[in-house]
C-alpha cells in the first residue's frame, strides 16, 4: 500500500501538479484511503497541498504565486472537476484491461449516460467525395437519445472532429477525450493546468487520461494490444455503444472490434455498423451562411465558350500570365475549419473542393485570395506563371513530397499589361546565399531554385515555371473581357463556369487528353 502511495505522489509531482517536494515530501495518501482508493478523487488533496504551500511560501518573486494556484483549484472543486486514482472506475473493465492503471482528470465531473463511440477506419483526402460516409454520420447522431445517451470521443481518432463538430451543430451531449499513449507526464501535467487556468468555452465535458502509473497493477491483455495506439484502444474499449461509419479491412480497427467481441466485457448487440435510413425530419440546425458574393450583371460575352483550336488567345507572342487552380483540401484561404467542416457534415453545395470548384469560386468572388502556402518568409501572395498554355504537359507532374501533380488544367490568364500596373514582379530564384542578400521588399519574390534541401542530389528546378507574384489579394472587379480568359478541360466543364462568368472560356478538349498522354 505504502508502495502505490508513493507511486501515486511521485506521478503527480513529476506531472507538476503538486507543489515542489520541500514542502512536502510524503506521500498524499495513507494507509487508510489507499484501501478503496480506486474510486477515489485527489483533487480535495492537490487543494490541501498548496493550501500548505501557500501558507508557507514567502516568496515574493514567482511569476504565479502558490495563493494562486490554491485558489484556482479550489475554483475547480466548486465547478465539480475530479482527478479520478483510476480512470477505469469510470471507463469499465474494458478500459482497464486494454489500457491499465491511468489517472482520469475530468472537468465538470463525470457525466451520467450511456457513452456512445463513433468509429471509422482513416478516410484520407478529398471529404467532399465521403459523401455517404457523413449521411452516417449525421443519422447516427440523428439516433442518439439525449436524455439517456451521449457522444463519446478520443482526439486523434479519425472521426473524433467531425463527430465533435456535430454534436455542436444538432446540439448534442458529448464527452471529448484525450489521452497521452508514452509516458510523458509533464506533458499531461501541462495539459490539466492549461484547462485549469483557461476560460471554459464548451458546455461540454471534457476528460485528459494520463500515461500509465504502473504497468504491474494492471497489465495489458493481450499482450499484443500495447503495439496499438492508446486512443483507438481507448474509443473501442471505453464506448459503452460502437457505432462504425467505416471499416477497412485488416486494419487497426477491424483487429480492435474483434477483440471486443470476444472479450468478456463486451457484447455483440454493443457494436453497430450499418447505414441508416434517411430520417422524414432533417436535424434542426441553423447552417453556415453562404459568402456574400458580388457577380457582375451578365451579358452575351458569359456564354462566349471556344474549343482549343477555334482560338486565338493561345498563339504568339504570349501576352499573359497563367493562375492555374487545383484541389483545395481543406478550408478555403478566407473560411474558418468549423465552416468547412458544417458543409462536410451538412452536405453543403460549398462543400466541393475540385479544381473546378476552386475556380468557380474565383469567378464569383472575382478576386484571387493571397496564401503563404510554400511561400518563404510566411507571406500573402498571389502566384502566376509566364509559361504558355501549350507547355501544360512539361509542367504537369508529380510532386511527391505534396502528394499531388501541379498544373491541373484549370485557371484563369490575364494579360500581363493589365497585371503589371497593380504590382505585378517576376520571381527572383536562387539559393540560401541569395535570399540572405534580398531585401524586406524583395523577400516576398523569393523561390529556391532547386528546393531547400540540405542533400547533394539533384532536385526539380523550378526555375521552369517562370513564377511571377502579386503582394495580397488581387480583385478582379474591373478585370475587363478581353483582358482575361478561362481555361478547362472539357466543354461541360465549361458551361458549368459560364453561368457565374463574364470572361470567355476555352475547354482544352481533345487537345488535353493528348497532351496528358504525352506527359506519360
Amino acid at each position: 500500500m505504502t508502495e502505490l502511495a508513493t507511486t501515486i505522489t511521485d506521478c503527480l509531482r513529476t506531472a507538476q501538479l503538486l507543489p515542489p517536494q520541500h514542502i512536502s515530501s510524503k506521500p498524499i495518501l495513507d494507509h487508510f484511503e489507499m484501501r478503496n482508493c480506486r474510486h477515489l478523487d485527489l483533487l480535495p488533496k492537490l487543494v490541501q497541498q498548496w493550501q500548505i504551500a501557500a501558507q508557507t511560501d514567502i516568496s515574493q518573486k514567482r511569476k504565479i504565486p502558490y495563493q494562486q494556484v490554491w485558489l484556482w483549484l479550489k475554483e475547480c472543486q466548486q465547478q465539480g472537476d475530479q482527478l479520478r486514482v483510476d480512470a477505469s472506475s469510470s471507463f469499465g473493465d474494458g478500459f482497464k484491461q486494454w489500457l491499465g492503471w491511468r489517472f482520469g482528470w475530468y472537468l465538470g465531473g463525470i457525466p451520467d449516460g450511456q457513452r456512445v463511440g463513433i468509429a471509422s477506419s482513416r478516410l484520407g483526402k478529398r471529404l467532399d467525395e465521403k459523401t455517404t460516409w457523413f449521411q452516417i454520420l449525421r443519422n447516427y447522431c440523428q439516433q442518439l437519445d439525449r436524455s439517456t445517451q451521449l457522444l463519446f470521443t478520443v482526439a486523434g481518432t479519425t472521426a473524433a472532429p467531425y463527430v465533435m463538430h456535430a454534436a455542436g451543430l444538432f446540439n448534442l451531449p458529448c464527452l471529448q477525450t484525450t489521452i497521452i499513449d508514452s509516458s510523458r507526464w509533464r506533458y499531461w501535467g501541462q495539459l490539466v493546468w492549461n484547462t485549469i487556468t483557461s476560460q471554459r468555452q464548451t458546455a461540454n465535458w471534457s476528460t485528459i487520461i494520463s500515461p500509465v502509473v504502473d504497468n504491474g497493477v494492471f497489465p495489458v491483455t493481450p499482450k499484443n494490444l500495447e503495439k496499438t495506439p492508446a486512443r483507438d484502444r481507448m474509443l473501442i474499449s471505453a464506448s459503452d455503444k460502437l457505432l462504425i461509419c467505416h471499416l477497412r479491412p485488416n486494419g487497426n480497427l477491424q483487429q480492435l472490434i474483434k477483440h471486443r467481441l470476444t472479450s468478456l466485457w463486451s457484447t455483440r448487440s454493443s457494436i453497430e455498423m450499418k447505414l441508416p435510413r434517411p430520417p422524414v425530419k432533417q436535424c434542426e440546425v441553423v447552417c453556415p451562411q453562404e459568402h456574400d458574393i458580388s457577380v457582375s450583371e451578365r451579358t452575351d460575352r458569359t456564354k462566349a465558350i471556344y474549343p482549343v483550336n477555334k482560338t486565338k488567345l493561345l498563339g504568339t507572342p504570349w501576352l499573359y500570365l497563367s493562375h492555374w487552380t487545383r484541389r483545395q483540401d481543406g478550408p478555403w484561404p478566407d473560411q474558418t475549419r468549423d465552416d468547412w467542416l458544417g458543409e462536410l457534415i451538412l452536405e453543403q453545395p460549398g462543400r466541393y473542393r475540385s479544381a473546378l470548384s476552386s475556380l468557380q469560386r474565383i469567378v464569383r468572388q472575382q478576386q484571387l485570395l493571397a496564401t503563404n502556402t510554400c511561400i518563404r518568409g510566411g507571406h500573402q501572395m498571389v502566384c502566376f506563371t509566364a509559361a504558355p498554355l501549350s507547355h501544360w504537359s512539361g509542367l504537369h507532374t508529380y510532386q511527391a513530397h505534396r502528394g499531388r501533380r501541379d498544373f491541373e488544367p484549370y485557371g484563369l490568364c490575364i494579360k500581363h499589361t493589365w497585371l503589371e500596373p497593380r504590382g505585378i514582379q517576376p520571381v527572383i530564384y536562387g539559393n540560401n546565399d541569395d535570399w540572405n542578400q534580398l531585401t524586406e521588399q524583395e523577400q516576398p519574390f523569393f523561390q529556391h531554385r532547386f528546393g531547400n534541401k540540405s542533400s547533394t542530389t539533384a532536385h526539380r528546378d523550378w526555375s521552369v515555371e517562370k513564377e511571377w507574384r502579386h503582394t495580397g489579394t488581387l480583385s478582379l472587379k474591373d478585370l475587363s473581357y478581353k483582358d482575361c480568359f478561362l481555361f478547362v478541360p472539357t466543354k461541360r466543364e465549361a458551361h458549368i463556369l459560364a453561368k457565374h462568368s463574364r470572361w470567355p472560356i476555352i475547354h482544352l478538349g481533345i487537345n488535353f487528353e493528348l497532351l496528358k498522354q504525352s506527359s506519360g
